[in-house]
């Protein structure tokens, strides 16, 4: 409730800040608890700190109103918050049915590869889309009409493109060399689907927002209904795919992914709000066209760099220049999604600019003396 009652009033910074503070609280008492030797109970007590001082500090931030019974209330409640609850259920069986039935079919060492691959393409660019995730439902339940509702929710899908697409571009390209660098050789089998399933981690990137579209004009159970099906669509993939072997999982996510991403569009977005495919094509098109270009680059300065350099060194000015050439490409040919870009850095690190150390200001000059004026003679 009193996390809802800040969102509700758009304070994003306070809960920000409690959330930061949540999580470096239970980050400290898992930590401290694992030096002193509590073992693998450390991990599940640092979150129950967590949780515990984020809701303390959500409480003292937004006080909860005392419960007390409202039959219209309830009926209003029940009517959206039910549907709505379950398509959310839905979403959590979505985001692990893959997971149960790999472990049920296959090795427990397949399975951890995948699991290292699916975290890499799809789960980690969730840490940008979550701020979306957050901030989109009060947003977008603020909108006047759906032209409004229509021209914010594909304003969002070009940002969200044209930041999270170049990432992943360049997992692509350096995983051979990022994976092993950074996991370890042992994990160098899930090079080949990280590469796969990246692109199921930028469809992903386009669907993050349709939920909350769909809460937002009061839609709860088509939304409920379609994760329904969703998860039909996704398990049977996954299932079918299982007994071919690792790659044709991660193709199989792909195209499941890639049918979730229509059916989204055509059933919910498109009849409900006039959202189609046909006008997130141009919306996606400033990211696609710079990550070619990104692709091109750093595929060219992987060949020749590659072998002669560390490793570090190698994915440092690859990676570098690859994101550099993209910005480019937006900045030259895409000034509308260069602008997003650019504002949307500008509000996020302009915060942090006053930490910077500032010089201490120059005392001013002294002003110039005024010559005297002579008297006017009286006649």
């Amino acid at each position: 409730m009193s996390r809802a009652t800040l969102l509700r009033e758009l304070d994003f910074r306070r809960t920000s800040v409690i959330d930061t503070a949540s999580l470096a609280g239970g980050y400290l008492v898992a930590v401290g608890l694992a030096v002193a030797g509590l073992g693998a109970e450390a991990i599940v007590f640092g979150a129950l700190a967590q949780a515990t001082l984020g809701s303390l500090l959500l409480l003292s931030a937004a006080r909860a109103p005392v419960p007390r019974w409202s039959r219209s209330s309830h009926r209003q409640m029940a009517g959206f918050g039910l549907p709505a609850a379950l398509a959310g259920l839905l979403e959590v069986l979505f985001r692990n049915i893959d997971y149960a039935i790999l472990a049920a079919r296959l090795s427990a060492a397949t399975t951890g590869i995948y699991y290292r691959a699916f975290n890499l393409g799809v789960v980690y660019q969730d840490k940008l889309s979550g701020v979306m995730v957050q901030v989109a439902y009060p947003v977008y339940s603020r909108t006047t009409d759906k032209d409004e509702l229509r021209a914010m929710h594909e304003r969002a899908a070009r940002v969200h493109a044209a930041i999270i697409f170049p990432f992943l571009t360049s997992l692509i390209v350096l995983a051979p060399l990022l994976v092993p660098f950074v996991f370890g050789a042992e994990w160098t089998p899930s090079v080949a689907p990280t590469q796969v399933l990246a692109l199921a981690g930028m469809i992903a990137a386009v669907l993050t927002g349709y939920s909350q579209v769909m809460l937002a004009i009061g839609r709860p159970r088509p939304l409920l209904l379609f994760n329904a099906a969703r998860l039909l669509v996704y398990g049977g993939a996954v299932f079918a795919a299982s007994g071919h072997g690792l790659m044709a999982v991660a193709g199989a996510v792909v195209a499941a992914y890639a049918v979730i991403l229509v059916g989204a569009y055509r059933i919910l977005l498109q009849r409900y709000v006039g959202i189609s495919i046909a006008r997130l094509v141009p919306e996606l098109g400033p990211a696609v066209v710079g990550c070619l270009a990104l692709a091109g680059v750093t595929l060219a300065l992987l060949g020749v760099l590659e072998g002669s350099l560390p490793r570090p060194l190698v994915i440092a000015l690859v990676g570098s220049s690859g994101l550099a050439v993209y910005a480019l490409v937006l900045r030259l040919a895409f000034v509308a999604a260069w602008n997003d870009v650019r504002l949307l850095a500008t509000r996020v690190l302009g915060p942090l600019a006053q930490f910077r150390v500032r010089r201490p200001a120059e005392p001013p000059a002294p002003a110039a003396p005024v010559p005297p004026v002579p008297p006017v003679p009286v006649a």
